[in-house]
């Protein structure tokens, strides 16, 4: 009775045993799979924003390719102190940024730039136009004062050091 006893409470003893580890390893590996899927989840994340952050560059990179074409008449005017084609002369102003955006007046003020040195190369690259500069101004804005000022150097209204 008593090898009974004792070979009784051995076996329950060893499924006690063997559930406790069981239950660990299957922690364990919930842990690891929510750990897999976290991982996944993340770079979908990633992959999303960069899209994102992709489509306003090449979004930012078309607007200031669009002023670029729009400017270089006036650039070229200014440059042989001419006046400006009648078509450039006769559109009202709100025009010209329904032209160079493609969207709405006013959009390009809240364009983010994600990484300086991509947008800054690009805009010092281009033989006419602004040249670009990020950071805590809105680049919209700072984009069209330097291009207006280039503009006003070029036609010889503005000191260049001034």
């Amino acid at each position: 009775m008593v090898v009974a006893l004792a070979g009784l409470i051995g076996v329950l003893g060893a499924q006690l045993i063997a559930g406790r580890r069981e239950d660990r390893r299957w922690t364990r590996e919930l842990a690891r799979e929510e750990s897999r899927w976290q991982r996944e989840r993340d770079r979908e994340e990633r992959n999303r924003r960069y899209q994102t952050r992709e489509l306003a560059y090449v979004q930012f990179i078309g607007a200031v390719e669009a002023l670029d074409w729009q400017l270089y008449p006036a650039l070229r005017a200014a440059r042989r102190n001419a006046t400006l084609s009648n078509e450039l002369r006769d559109r009202p102003p709100r025009q010209y940024e329904r032209d160079v955006s493609g969207v709405r007046p006013g959009h390009h003020g809240r364009t983010t730039c994600y990484s300086r040195r991509a947008a800054e190369d690009h805009a010092a690259a281009r033989p006419v136009g602004p040249r670009v500069t990020c950071g805590r101004t809105p680049v919209w804005g700072r984009a069209a004062r330097e291009a207006g000022r280039a503009l006003a150097e070029r036609a010889g209204v503005l000191q260049a050091n001034s």
